[in-house]
This record gives structure tokens, sequence and C-alpha cells, in this order.
């Protein structure tokens, strides 16, 4: 990973379900991540579940909340 952080942002991410309903769920967004020169790269997020733990993943789509 070549994470570069980024001043955190508020905003959601895209799931997409085997149904085909879209569902936008809120983050943070913390940085940027591309694998190599090659790559589109990613969004590094911070997501939280029902129970409040929280995860760090990537994601390759965001709207920021305003």
């Amino acid at each position: 990973m070549n994470a570069i952080p980024v001043p955190p942002y508020e905003a959601e991410y895209r799931v997409r379900y085997t149904s085909g309903k879209t569902e936008w769920l809120p983050c943070q967004v913390v940085g940027v991540d591309a694998r190599d020169a090659w790559s589109e790269g990613s969004f590094v997020i911070i997501s939280e579940d029902d129970d409040g733990v929280s995860y760090v993943s990537m994601t390759d789509v965001v709207r920021r909340i305003e």
C-alpha cells in the first residue's frame, strides 16, 4: 500500500448488492492509495458498523458530504 494521508472529511461510499440495489453509507476519508503507477487509486476510509466498531478499508467511489 502506498497510502497518502489527506485531511479527514465526511463522505459516503457506494455499496452495490447482488440484487442490483445501490446504497450509500457514511464514512470518513483519511487518505488515498495507489498500488502502482498504472492504477487509478482508491480512497482509504474509516466506517462504523451498527455496533460502533470502526473499520479501515478502501473503496473506488465516494461522494463528499457538504
